[in-house]
């Protein structure tokens, strides 16, 4: 666990690391696997085929040497005929021995095929061990902490980018119609006193049904009526805390 609370991080930095002794192990085990596999397995079809090659080149010199003897009648045909059969069979034989080479490295490189793909999984599984910043933010609360056990679906820490954070806010009727998604609107947070901040915020969102006024708006006036959720998105500029009460001003009429 490489971050703590309050720690700023950028997308893709690193977070944590899960345990992959186990997957290291396994890799090293598939990597000796397939050394042994191309040492061993792989063979050359020339050192296969070396000392027939010889023998072919030998006959086919001695067959030329018949052919002009019989051409000439000093030996006779039968001498050629058993030459070329001689010659025939070691050619046989040495194509049986490429087939056969072939088959055998063609398996070799099946093994090693396989275990390459192996290698790639247990690459990947590690890979996926590693966890990174899903966004720019701050790190608001850790879970967890460096050696301690943690399942699949258990949240590990809560992080926020606090660059620009969202002012929601509560319309009556009246207001609603005097607002649309993309405006521009006056926020100022909630300091107490004559400290409050003024900012610049964009009205992103806007419910499409009414809803109860929810408990945390003070004002009496909102209480029996019907309002309308919206939200305002604000650039922060360090001021501005999660969970600060804040008020948007609208044209003509303030909204809390």
């Amino acid at each position: 666990m490489k971050v703590s609370e309050g720690d700023q991080l950028k997308k893709g930095d690193i977070i944590a690391r899960i345990d992959t002794l186990f997957m290291s192990y396994q890799r090293e085990y598939v990597q000796k696997q397939q050394q042994t596999a191309r040492t061993a397995g792989v063979v050359s079809p020339s050192v296969q085929t070396e000392a027939l090659d010889v023998q072919i080149n030998a006959l086919e010199k001695e067959k030329v040497r018949i052919e002009r003897l019989v051409k000439e009648e000093v030996l006779a045909k039968s001498k050629l005929d058993e030459i070329t059969t001689k010659l025939d069979a070691v050619k046989a034989q040495k194509a049986a021995a490429l087939q056969q080479v072939q088959k055998q490295n063609g398996g070799s490189l099946g093994t090693s095929s396989a275990l390459d793909a192996q290698v790639a999984q247990i690459d990947e599984m590690i890979a996926r061990s590693t966890i990174k910043a899903p966004i720019e933010g701050v790190i608001l609360t850790t879970y967890v902490h460096q050696g301690e056990l943690t399942g699949a679906g258990r949240p590990l820490l809560k992080m926020a980018n606090l660059n620009h954070l969202i002012l929601r806010i509560y319309l009556n009727p009246e207001q609603l119609s005097r607002i649309k998604i993309g405006d521009k609107v006056e926020v100022y947070n909630d300091m107490g006193g004559n400290d409050d901040r003024q900012y610049e915020g964009t009205i992103t969102w806007i419910g499409e049904e009414a809803e109860f006024t929810p408990k945390n708006i003070q004002t009496s006036s909102m209480r029996s009526t019907l309002i309308y959720p919206a939200k305002v998105k604000v650039a922060n500029d360090g001021y501005i805390k999660i969970g600060q009460y804040g008020k948007a001003i609208l044209p003509k009429q303030d909204v809390e």
